[in-house]
Protein backbone atom coordinates (compact mmCIF):
# COMPACT_ATOMS: atom_id res chain seq x y z
CA UNK A 1 0.00 0.00 0.00
CA UNK A 2 1.37 3.39 -0.98
CA UNK A 3 0.38 6.80 0.31
CA UNK A 4 -0.23 9.75 -2.01
CA UNK A 5 -0.98 13.40 -1.55
CA UNK A 6 -2.20 15.87 -4.14
CA UNK A 7 -2.93 19.56 -3.85
CA UNK A 8 -5.29 21.87 -5.68
CA UNK A 9 -6.29 25.52 -5.50
CA UNK A 10 -9.93 26.55 -5.25
CA UNK A 11 -11.32 29.87 -6.37
CA UNK A 12 -11.60 31.78 -3.07
CA UNK A 13 -15.31 32.38 -3.55
CA UNK A 14 -15.92 28.61 -3.97
CA UNK A 15 -14.35 27.28 -0.75
CA UNK A 16 -17.59 27.00 1.24
CA UNK A 17 -19.44 25.36 -1.64
CA UNK A 18 -16.62 22.82 -2.03
CA UNK A 19 -16.68 22.01 1.68
CA UNK A 20 -20.46 21.58 1.72
CA UNK A 21 -20.44 19.25 -1.28
CA UNK A 22 -17.88 17.00 0.43
CA UNK A 23 -19.35 17.08 3.92
CA UNK A 24 -22.68 15.76 2.69
CA UNK A 25 -21.55 13.55 -0.16
CA UNK A 26 -22.88 10.40 1.50
CA UNK A 27 -26.37 11.92 1.77
CA UNK A 28 -26.86 13.23 -1.73
CA UNK A 29 -27.27 12.13 -5.30
CA UNK A 30 -23.51 11.65 -5.71
CA UNK A 31 -23.11 9.02 -2.97
CA UNK A 32 -22.35 6.40 -5.65
CA UNK A 33 -19.02 8.20 -6.04
CA UNK A 34 -17.95 6.77 -2.68
CA UNK A 35 -18.40 3.21 -3.99
CA UNK A 36 -16.52 3.95 -7.20
CA UNK A 37 -13.57 5.39 -5.27
CA UNK A 38 -13.47 2.38 -2.92
CA UNK A 39 -13.88 -0.13 -5.78
CA UNK A 40 -11.03 1.53 -7.68
CA UNK A 41 -8.58 0.34 -5.03
CA UNK A 42 -8.42 3.46 -2.88
CA UNK A 43 -8.18 2.20 0.68
CA UNK A 44 -8.38 5.54 2.45
CA UNK A 45 -8.93 9.13 1.33
CA UNK A 46 -9.03 12.34 3.31
CA UNK A 47 -9.54 15.90 2.08
CA UNK A 48 -8.16 18.88 3.98
CA UNK A 49 -8.61 22.59 3.31
CA UNK A 50 -6.34 25.46 4.23
CA UNK A 51 -7.67 28.81 3.06
CA UNK A 52 -8.37 27.99 -0.60
CA UNK A 53 -5.88 25.13 -0.90
CA UNK A 54 -7.22 21.57 -1.04
CA UNK A 55 -4.94 18.75 0.11
CA UNK A 56 -6.09 15.22 -0.69
CA UNK A 57 -4.37 12.30 1.04
CA UNK A 58 -5.11 8.76 -0.09
CA UNK A 59 -3.74 5.23 -0.04
CA UNK A 60 -3.82 2.84 -3.00
CA UNK A 61 -2.24 -0.44 -4.09
CA UNK A 62 -2.02 0.52 -7.77
CA UNK A 63 -2.44 4.21 -8.56
CA UNK A 64 -2.61 3.74 -12.34
CA UNK A 65 -5.33 1.11 -11.99
CA UNK A 66 -7.30 3.34 -9.60
CA UNK A 67 -7.13 6.25 -12.05
CA UNK A 68 -8.13 3.95 -14.92
CA UNK A 69 -11.20 2.62 -13.11
CA UNK A 70 -12.25 6.09 -12.02
CA UNK A 71 -11.59 7.45 -15.52
CA UNK A 72 -14.03 4.91 -16.97
CA UNK A 73 -16.80 5.85 -14.53
CA UNK A 74 -19.71 8.09 -15.53
CA UNK A 75 -20.20 8.84 -11.83
CA UNK A 76 -16.68 10.27 -11.55
CA UNK A 77 -17.08 12.20 -14.82
CA UNK A 78 -20.27 13.84 -13.50
CA UNK A 79 -18.62 14.68 -10.17
CA UNK A 80 -15.60 16.18 -11.95
CA UNK A 81 -17.89 18.39 -14.05
CA UNK A 82 -19.46 19.69 -10.84
CA UNK A 83 -16.09 20.26 -9.17
CA UNK A 84 -14.18 21.68 -12.13
CA UNK A 85 -15.70 25.21 -11.97
CA UNK A 86 -14.78 25.50 -8.28
CA UNK A 87 -11.04 25.18 -8.97
CA UNK A 88 -8.49 27.57 -10.32
CA UNK A 89 -8.67 27.19 -14.09
CA UNK A 90 -5.17 25.74 -14.50
CA UNK A 91 -6.23 22.11 -13.88
CA UNK A 92 -6.97 19.57 -16.60
CA UNK A 93 -9.75 17.18 -15.55
CA UNK A 94 -9.05 14.34 -17.97
CA UNK A 95 -9.97 10.69 -17.58
CA UNK A 96 -6.93 8.71 -16.48
CA UNK A 97 -4.97 10.78 -13.99
CA UNK A 98 -5.39 13.35 -11.29
CA UNK A 99 -5.71 16.94 -12.48
CA UNK A 100 -3.68 18.06 -9.47
CA UNK A 101 0.06 17.94 -8.83
CA UNK A 102 1.33 15.06 -6.71
CA UNK A 103 3.23 16.11 -3.60
CA UNK A 104 6.61 14.51 -2.94
CA UNK A 105 6.79 12.65 0.36
CA UNK A 106 10.01 13.56 2.16
CA UNK A 107 9.30 12.25 5.66
CA UNK A 108 7.34 9.34 7.11
CA UNK A 109 7.49 8.84 10.86
CA UNK A 110 6.79 5.09 10.78
CA UNK A 111 9.30 4.45 7.99
CA UNK A 112 11.94 6.39 9.90
CA UNK A 113 11.20 4.53 13.13
CA UNK A 114 11.58 1.25 11.22
CA UNK A 115 14.87 2.35 9.62
CA UNK A 116 13.41 2.63 6.10
CA UNK A 117 13.83 5.42 3.60
CA UNK A 118 10.91 6.89 1.66
CA UNK A 119 10.59 5.63 -1.89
Amino acid sequence: MRSYCIVGKLKPECVEEYKEKHKNLHLGKHKELLKVIKNSGIKDEKVFIHENMVVIYFEAEDLDKSYQIQGESDVVAKWNEIMKPLFDNTYDFNENESPFPMLEKVFDLNEQLNGKLSK
